[in-house]
């Protein structure tokens, strides 16, 4: 099998089929393959043989099987689709309409419509159950689906940033905190395509977490950047984190909107301080209250169901959480090859994932097996005055990611998120403390109204008090949410003992690789379970309930 050159911006898909399928077979087989080719060009799908006496050639991805097996193992070793949904014309449309299904954009009324026919015929979710007939057909179409946009992004943009990682074989400034940096070391061969795809998936994880985020209300980063400030500087700058339509916002109107039709569509009994005899008017009663204020809620609603429609068609939170656990593997994957450790970060992952994302897994593997065909092909040598020692590429791999990792872990990480919490709190007690000044003049009221048959506040100023004690709460109840959702109390725990296992290396011997291997490995589990943390805490939709 040919490496596959630098030049190359996508992700393979090689397919097994057994050697003990006939030449006549295999030419339908590939025949279907190429139906499914039209349906994602930017991902080449190529058709190998494997055998069960040795391993395959290269990673698959599906492996096509005349029966599928059952299996107990929560991650089959190799995802399986029967011959059956290949060779007939039915089974063949059948794949091929899943994957055709998989591949199409979804627009947020057609999601809308999903979820309600869900609702109405009570099927699950698209990977929660398939027959053992079909196989692994239906996650099979969703991974290719996912590794198809990614790579249409890929072909589109080839992002690089100066985040990602230092590339090995370029000098490094010296600095006030670094005055002797690592000299730079011949970069093994394959690493620069791994690196360019880990950078790319590094700047769209960054891109979508920033809409994800901003859609719920505003970044880790901007929230931290309240901090500083005094109250009446908080207060301004979260005006300017609520002027953009996030969710949040749109649950507080819709709660605002819900507050106001219940507590005010009937009007008044009898003439108001504020109002006068304008709540008392049938116009009030059958058309004001009844009707705007009903619509005003429903506008709102509908609002804040389009905006998370909106984003869930587009699946903003999963392209970010899969793209950033891609871009973590690849940067411990490039330590890996700078060091000349045999090991694949894939060995690293945990054996459960969510099966959708599954993808990403054999994205690595697929990356890994390029890379070890170009260290194996000759190759120009890099200048001599790049150092090949074993040490000098410890070293370099030390200070290119140990120390950058603690120093972001840190300075911003665990400090952004902690400061954002401290934000978050504060705001949250905001509300909560409005809550309780109308609790207790509502307590007053009616004190006074038993004992001295007093009534110091009028029909529409108590409707008023009751309006925005209900959004006070819910403005408490949602920066609360917005903690829960980002995550930040585990991040920061998280990010306390990645930071253990990265100072720890620092403790150890010049040259030696044992605790920087258990730094990666402790980096990557911890990637993996940030991933699937947040696989199981999807946006919630703001109902203003």
């Amino acid at each position: 099998m040919p490496p596959v050159p630098d030049s190359n911006p996508t992700i393979l898909v090689h397919i097994g089929i057994a050697d003990a399928f006939s030449q006549e077979e295999r030419t339908i087989a590939g025949a279907a393959i190429d139906r499914l080719q039209t349906l994602v060009p930017t991902t080449r799908l190529i058709l190998v043989s494997t055998s069960t006496h040795q391993p395959p050639a290269a990673p698959i991805w599906f492996q096509i099987v005349r029966d599928v097996t059952a299996s107990e193992d929560l991650i089959k070793p190799v995802l399986e689709v029967a011959f059956g949904m290949l060779h007939s014309a039915s089974s063949a449309d059948g794949l091929q309409a899943l994957l055709k299904k998989a591949v199409a954009p979804v627009t947020a009324l057609g999601y809308t419509a999903a979820l309600f026919h869900g609702f109405a015929t009570g099927r699950s979710e698209h990977g929660a159950h398939h027959e053992v007939t079909d196989g692994d057909a239906e996650i099979v179409c969703i991974q290719l689906a996912a590794l198809e946009r990614f790579n249409r992004k890929l072909s589109e943009k080839r992002a690089d940033n100066d985040y990602f990682i230092a590339r090995c074989n370029v000098p490094i400034a010296a600095t006030a905190a670094n005055p002797t940096p690592a000299a730079p070391v011949a970069e093994p061969p394959g690493l620069t395509r791994l690196h360019a795809i880990g950078a790319a998936a590094d700047h769209f994880a960054m891109v979508y977490q920033t809409r994800w985020q901003q859609l719920v209300l505003a970044t880790t980063n901007q929230l931290a950047s309240l901090y500083p400030r005094n109250p009446i500087g908080r207060l301004i700058g979260l005006c300017g984190l609520l002027l953009p339509v996030s969710l949040i916002l749109c649950g507080i109107i819709s709660a605002l909107g819900y507050a106001i039709f219940t507590e005010l569509s009937l009007g008044c009994q009898k003439p108001d301080f504020f109002l006068g005899t304008m709540c008392m008017s049938p116009l009030w009663k059958h058309w004001v209250g009844p009707t705007a204020f009903l619509l005003f809620y429903l506008l709102s609603l509908a609002w804040a169901w389009c905006r998370y429609a909106a984003a869930k068609a587009d699946r903003v939170e999963n392209q970010h959480q899969d793209y950033r656990l891609l871009a973590e593997c690849l940067r411990v994957q490039y330590v890996l090859g700078v060091i000349g450790e045999p090991d694949c970060v894939h060995a690293y992952l945990p054996t459960v994932e969510h099966a959708e994302a599954g993808w990403v897994r054999q994205a690595i593997l697929s990356l890994e097996h390029g890379r070890r065909l170009q260290s194996a092909a000759p190759s120009l040598s890099e200048p001599e005055r790049l150092s090949t020692q074993t040490s000098a590429r410890i070293h370099r791999a030390r200070q290119d990611f140990i120390e950058a990792q603690a120093s972001y872990h840190a300075d911003k990480l665990i400090v952004r998120r902690e400061r954002a919490v401290a934000v978050l709190n504060w705001l949250s007690s905001l509300g909560m403390r409005l809550f309780l000044i109308i609790l207790a003049v509502l307590v007053v009221q009616v004190a006074l109204e038993v004992l001295t048959e007093i009534h110091f506040l009028s029909e529409i100023a108590h409707h008023v008090l009751i309006i925005l004690q209900i959004v006070s709460l819910a403005f408490w109840g949602s920066m609360h949410k917005v903690a829960d959702l980002f995550g930040l109390e585990q991040e920061i725990q998280r990010g306390k003992l990645v930071l253990h296992a990265l100072r720890h290396v620092e403790t150890e011997p010049a040259g030696s690789k044992e605790r920087l291997l258990h730094a990666l490995r402790v980096f990557t589990v911890d990637q993996a379970a940030w991933h699937a943390l947040q696989r199981a805490k999807p946006i919630e939709a703001a109902t203003g309930a």
